[in-house]
């Protein structure tokens, strides 16, 4: 439980880079500039998604390759199965960092939030430890995305395909795109919330 928790927290940091870069790209003008170029409001959104994505994954592909070359915790197939799973992961916390720093209005603000809610997922998801079955910790483990990522990477390690983690894929991929479209409803190129381009 150990790797896939370590892994987990730490592509939960990724969402505070990502909060807070969006805020101050927005308060120094960064945002509206790249808008005076042929990017659409949409296009340059995806792209803020595909930075925080990428930023999460290589994380991931560091973490988990130093694990499997020096501890061999699996095979060459679970290795795929757990990069595979990681980016849904990584997807799922760079929506949540844009909606973080979509609705955010100072840096400090998306810091705090950002940070507020690594720490909530990284201790009430039971990311070092096993939650005892029915007690008040364990449900509360059920409203984070530690607790889902966690066991989907532990099965896979212990031997069950990715295509088994129906749950785990269904909760990651609905908080992605909730988590997106939520974020580009609050999305503001500029201070004053106007959007430009086509």
């Amino acid at each position: 439980r150990l790797l896939p928790g370590i892994i987990t927290m730490f592509l939960l940091f990724a969402v505070t880079l990502g909060a807070q870069t969006l805020v101050e790209e927005r308060r120094i003008g960064t945002l509206e500039r790249l808008l005076t170029t042929r990017l659409s409001v949409n296009q340059l959104f995806i792209g803020k998604f595909l930075a925080g994505a990428s930023r999460a994954t290589l994380q991931a592909v560091i973490l988990i390759s130093l694990a499997f070359a020096a501890l061999q915790v699996a095979g060459v197939s679970e290795y795929f199965e757990v990069m595979a799973f990681a980016l849904l992961v990584a997807a799922s916390v760079s929506a949540v960092g844009l909606v973080i720093g979509a609705v955010s209005r100072t840096r400090d603000q998306a810091v705090w939030t950002a940070v507020f809610f690594t720490m909530f997922m990284t201790i009430f998801g039971g990311t070092f430890f096993e939650l005892s079955e029915g007690s008040a910790m364990e449900l509360v483990s059920k409203f984070t995305l530690n607790q889902y990522a966690i066991n989907g990477m532990e099965n896979i390690l212990n031997g069950d395909h990715i295509w088994l983690q129906s749950l785990e894929l269904g909760v990651l991929a609905g908080v992605a795109v909730a988590g997106l479209v939520a974020a580009r409803l609050a999305f503001k190129a500029s201070e004053g919330g106007a959007e430009h381009g086509p």
